[in-house]
């Protein structure tokens, strides 16, 4: 075996059935305890993305929401839907919205438990996995671990960003992927070592562009072949139970790919929502979870999107495990050129260019996130040492690590570099699964908490010994300085 088919090897081990299992009992337990909240408390999610502002010390919760939708969507929604769909046929696509619809309940409860336990680094907030799991568990090694693997894999996972966007411009337009590794990194340094608000400022005015732009082609296209949508849906709902005569036999790994790239895209469970909602200025918890769980129901729309342009063009191919093909419409392309094939078939011409843009965005915005991610991790082993310069010369050398594997992703295998990712995903999800549901009644009564404040007709605002929460004292700095009249408020309606 050589070295991609060992990391191909362990990459379905790591997502074999015990994490399928892990990830979507934790979903479904999170859905029903807190009683849908990503349906039930809809308005919610939009008014707690959309309001609020941020402050000397933190983002604004829809500069946080941009950050992490921009994490969340990069390859995923566009390279990573359509290797599911390659990959698991079209049923893959049915458990990719399951997962996502179910998972928004996971994001709701992590992002909720990185506000719970964030620290106040040289005047910023940083939150996350890490913290929540030494602090609310006193599990120090196991963070550490966690913080160790997150910021190998954002590592790696940046090259993959760059590697997806220099394939679709180097089939495209023939450009030398060295021109496009050097040009996508100097953009990229222009605006990582600016700090987590310049990335803040960045995000807030692209993803929102980009996202709009996406998901209006698709919806042009919906229209113009809107005889298609029966098919289309028929096709996903009969393959995703074994019912379709094509795809019947391989509804395992319609499951497995569609949980897989579905995580990958969403990246509900894998703590890293968490990290940018640990940076956000509110004066709930709950108030940036909710947000956070309505980044990941935005990424279903944005796969949606792409799942209707392959479809309605016939723009793909399915593997059969056996090897060739259980149908082949669009022989010699790879899964990361359905797209832009598809939208080709729409608008001749259109695709190449198009396509270009939307990943450019997608993967730039994505990386971004991941310097944030890095920080968070770097920050949780450097927190005693977070006064001296130690931290931001490892940030330092991070960043410019970051940017090199950048370069270097317009030149490695994506197979291969897939694979690794997709394992350090796999162990950071399990890891953080395990936490947040240890750490499950934190959560639960932020959201309890916050309901009941609501109900009373009042700003929420958090006091974590009213909710039986420990080890948060930082709350108290953060109501008394920042929120006194919500205090005030809280005070009258309950004392």
């Amino acid at each position: 075996m050589n070295i991609e088919q060992i990391a191909a090897a362990l990459d379905n081990f790591t997502w074999g059935p015990v994490m399928i299992i892990i990830m979507g009992i934790t979903a479904v337990f999170f859905t029903i305890l807190m009683r849908f909240p990503q349906i039930r408390l809809f308005k919610h999610l939009i008014s707690n993305t959309f309001g609020g502002r941020g402050k000397k010390d933190g983002i604004s919760p829809f500069q946080s929401f941009s950050i992490a939708l921009g994490g969340r969507v990069g390859t995923g929604t566009i390279t990573g839907t359509a290797g599911a769909i390659l990959a698991g046929g079209p049923g893959a696509v049915f458990w990719m919205w399951l997962m996502a619809l179910l998972g928004s309940a996971t994001a709701f409860a992590e992002s909720t438990l990185g506000q719970i336990f964030k620290k106040k680094i040289k005047g910023e907030y940083v939150g996350g996995p890490a913290f929540y799991i030494e602090t609310g568990l006193g599990w120090k090694k196991t963070a550490s671990v966690y913080a160790g693997v997150t910021a190998f894999f954002m590592l790696v996972f940046a090259s993959i960003q760059s590697n997806a966007f220099s394939s679709i411009v180097k089939s495209s337009f023939h450009v030398s992927s060295a021109l496009i590794g050097l040009a996508y990194a100097v953009l990229l340094f222009l605006v990582i070592f600016g700090g987590a608000k310049k990335i803040a400022k960045v995000a807030e005015v692209i993803v929102p562009f980009m996202t709009a732009g996406y998901i209006l082609l698709a919806v042009i296209m919906f229209i113009v072949n809107y005889h298609e949508i029966p098919h289309i849906f028929g096709m996903i709902f009969k393959s995703a139970f074994g019912m379709d005569a094509v795809f019947g036999g391989i509804v395992g790994n319609a499951i497995s790919w569609g949980f897989k790239r579905g995580s990958l895209s969403h990246e509900a469970g894998q703590g890293t929502g968490a990290m940018v909602s640990g940076t956000a200025e509110v004066s709930h918890p709950a108030k940036s979870g909710l947000a956070q769980a309505f980044s990941v129901i935005v990424t279903i729309l944005i796969s949606t999107a792409t799942v209707f342009m392959i479809f309605s063009t016939g723009s793909y191919n399915v593997a059969s495990p056996a090897g060739g093909f259980l149908m082949e419409n669009v022989p010699g392309l790879s899964s990361g050129e359905f797209t832009s094939h598809a939208i080709n078939v729409f608008v001749p011409g259109f695709g190449a260019a198009f396509i270009s843009l939307a990943m450019f965005l997608f993967t730039f915005t994505t990386v971004l996130a991941y310097s944030i991610y890095l920080e968070s991790s770097v920050v949780y082993f450097l927190k005693e040492k977070a006064e001296s310069s130690m931290l931001k010369k490892c940030m330092t050398v991070l960043n410019v690590l970051m940017i090199g594997m950048v370069i270097a992703g317009a030149f490695v295998s994506a197979d291969l570099v897939w694979s690794i990712a997709s394992i350090c995903s796999g162990i950071v999800s399990i890891i953080n699964l395990i936490s947040v549901f240890c750490l499950r009644k934190y959560a639960i009564n932020a959201l309890k908490d916050y309901e009941r404040q609501v109900h009373a007709g009042i700003d929420p605002v958090f006091i974590p010994e009213d909710c039986g929460i420990q080890h948060a004292q930082l709350w108290a700095e953060i109501v008394d300085g920042q929120y006194a009249e919500e205090k005030a408020a809280y005070m009258k309606a309950f004392y």
